[in-house]
């Protein structure tokens, strides 16, 4: 209760019961029967509200019921079921649950009246998530129970809590030039003669140790005289792989304004736009330990893949450039890669060694560069902007030698307009002086 509504209550239990006594006292002075009764009746309504409240608050119960995901700056309708199980009516029933994603995470509301044995009353209200992505609490809720007289309140708790995850806000992504890929990538020809598990047949073989019994073709072993094994075409499906910078260096900026705040939506919107498309998508960050979802189709992995998003936070110590170099023994033949760097200055030495690496692999790239000084004070960062255009030049350089436009991003930039153009990735093309990728640390892989 507010100390308004505690004085109030206080303050008209107090006048009955200044009354009650002045009745009584009056009544013996006196000898009036009628003050007496008086006085004994207000004790015994004082006695029976009080009697009425505990009994009334034991019978009550709620429950609440949301949607556990939601979206950055989407609002959330949360309903709370009311059911009474006494055989006596509630009155001023005062809730108060909390919704920490709220900007205002209190949410008051009352119900007048809850009838005696009541199948339930459904009352709602809406949450805002304004404080970003992450993981929520919604609770616990509180319940205020009074008498029809309101002398008396009772305080119930319901502790249980539920948990909302708030995910990047994503924007549409217009093309990333998968389409062309799996017309035009090296891999997606003769992937068409590889042997797999698709539903057309392709040719049949002897049996080796290991085969698939099921695929044995009989009458060719009958005709034999030893065991021959259907083969069937391989499924060709492109697969995707998003590199997240969560490296706690890389951070410029504060909040959701910051440039790793902008990868993860630029991360959540690129896998959305891949799996709508039915492409494989493979996320590859370490927050400290590394983390690897493995490439998969279909919403429940798009899920999976947004769940991760909502928890990572800027707490990695692995320069970006050694994340991809570690991770490209995840990266299939003729994949496609997205690079998101959160800066300009991007070591030649180590871009020289991951190139090489993703032209082993017929990989095809997807760069997205952020202007990192766009993203710190202005105090702070006037330097780092005047060189901007230089920086930006030698960045534009650097990928010109393999044959890369980049994306570049600035901060308070609209994604939706940025992602809006399509975007062609083309194969990279390394020089032959290009020096071999570092050892690297093994990452751990997590499904």
């Amino acid at each position: 209760m507010t100390p308004y509504e505690t004085i109030r209550t206080v303050t008209r239990r107090g006048v009955v019961l200044t009354l009650a006594v002045f009745c009584g006292v009056m009544g013996f002075y006196y000898g009036s029967g009628l003050l007496i009764a008086m006085c004994e009746a207000l004790v015994a309504t004082v006695a029976l509200a009080y009697a009425y409240v505990r009994m009334a608050a034991a019978g009550l119960s709620i429950a609440r019921t949301f949607t556990p995901r939601a979206y950055e700056e989407e609002q959330v309708r949360v309903a709370l079921r009311v059911r009474n199980r006494s055989w006596l009516p509630l009155y001023l029933v005062e809730l108060r649950d909390w919704f920490a994603a709220d900007g205002l995470p209190l949410k008051h509301l009352v119900v007048q009246r809850v009838p005696a044995r009541s199948s339930g009353l459904q009352i709602e209200y809406i949450g805002a998530c304004v404080h970003g992505r992450g993981r929520f609490d919604v609770g616990p809720l509180e319940a205020t129970v009074s008498d029809p007289l309101g002398l008396f309140t009772r305080r119930r708790v319901f502790a249980e809590r539920g948990e909302l995850v708030v995910y990047p806000r994503t924007f549409p992504v217009r093309d990333l030039g998968l389409q062309e890929l799996m017309w035009r990538a090296p891999v997606s020809a003769p992937s068409n003669f590889r042997a797999g598990q698709a539903a057309t047949f392709l040719g049949t073989r002897e049996y080796r140790a290991g085969d698939n019994v099921r695929h044995i073709h009989w009458p060719s072993t009958a005709r034999w005289g030893k065991l021959i094994l259907k083969e069937f075409e391989v499924d060709t499906n492109l697969e995707v792989t998003i590199f997240l910078d969560l490296c706690q260096k890389s951070l410029r900026g504060v909040g959701r304004g910051s440039n790793i705040e902008y990868g993860v939506r630029i991360a959540a919107s690129i896998a959305d736009h891949v799996t709508q498309r039915l492409f494989a998508c493979q996320l590859i960050a370490d927050p400290g330990p590394p983390i690897v979802i493995p490439p998969r189709t279909g919403k429940h992995h798009l899920i999976a893949i947004l769940d991760t998003l909502a928890r990572v936070r800027s707490t990695g110590r692995q320069p970006y450039l050694d994340l991809v170099t570690a991770g490209m023994r995840f990266v299939g033949d003729g994949a496609a890669v997205v690079l998101l760097f959160t800066t300009l200055d991007i070591p030649e030495d180590g871009f020289y060694a991951v190139s090489a690496e993703l032209m082993r692999k017929g990989a095809r790239v997807v760069p997205v560069v952020m202007d990192e000084s766009t993203f710190l004070p202005v105090e702070t960062a006037g330097m780092r902007r005047a060189e901007g255009e230089k920086r930006l030049a030698k960045v534009r350089q650097l990928f010109g030698l393999f044959g890369v436009e980049p994306l570049v991003i600035r901060s308070g930039e609209d994604l939706a307009r940025a992602f809006g153009r399509p975007i062609a990735p083309r194969a990279v093309k390394v020089p032959e002086s290009a020096p071999p990728p570092p050892d690297v640390e093994i990452l751990e892989v997590r499904a």
